[in-house]
């Protein structure tokens, strides 16, 4: 609501106060609403199945060029497994591999590399890392496994 019709509806229903004591009132109200939203805002819009304290990393994509060999689905399974990880899926006929980290402090996380033929001789490796429980402040495993994943395959 614009200042002006507040002043008016205030001065309307209560009488005529002075204006600065009107302007000191209002620029109080005001002043304990925004502190107060910017204090407990961020905690009312907290996922509550996330401990205080902790937050959820947002999904990680990288894609890579890799050239496309025999031992690719191996080369992948075993970049998986280093990470550690355990691979729940290797279909080289879909070119999809999943892998699910346990780090530290009960995180975990999804890796999964997919394949796109791409131009000549080279696949493009998408490389997308999804977190599935909170993971610590700095984002977790979760852009440090999707990077290792992509330079590795890169290499």
């Amino acid at each position: 609501m614009p200042a002006g019709v507040f002043f008016g509806v205030f001065t309307a229903l209560f009488g005529d106060i002075p204006f600065s004591w009107l302007d000191v009132l209002l620029r109080a109200v005001l002043f304990i609403l925004v502190t107060t939203a910017i204090t407990i805002g961020p905690h009312l819009w907290r996922t509550r199945d996330v401990p205080a304290g902790v937050s959820i990393s947002p999904r990680q994509e990288r894609t890579v060029l890799v050239d496309r060999d025999p031992e690719l689905a191996d080369r992948i399974v075993g970049v998986l497994e280093s990470l550690p990880a355990e691979v729940t899926s290797a279909d080289p006929v879909s070119r999809s591999f999943v892998a699910r980290t346990a780090g530290r402090w009960g995180t975990r996380e999804e890796v999964a590399v997919t394949l796109v033929a791409g131009p000549d001789d080279r696949w493009t490796a998408r490389v997308t890392s999804t977190p599935h429980w909170p993971v610590d402040a700095d984002g977790g495993r979760g852009y440090r496994s999707v990077t290792a994943v992509a330079e590795h395959l890169r290499d």
